[in-house]
């Protein structure tokens, strides 16, 4: 069967961050919530589908949900 080496390189990136975390999800986590702010600045936050002023059910009505 054939491998992505994208998604390889993923798993084995993932395999070295649990066994740094020691295979602890909290310490995992923790390390994880660090390294993203640290990054926060080369990150972007889009829109909401959904506001206030149009309603939630706007967009179901329309059928793009």
């Amino acid at each position: 069967m054939w491998e992505d080496p994208i998604v390889a390189e993923v798993r084995q990136t993932r395999m070295e961050l649990e066994e740094e975390g020691g295979n602890d999800f909290d310490t995992i986590y923790a390390r994880a919530v660090e390294v993203q702010k640290g990054l926060a600045h080369r990150l972007i936050s889009t829109p909401p589908r959904f506001s206030e002023e149009n309603g939630a059910n706007a967009e179901l009505e329309r059928g793009r949900a």
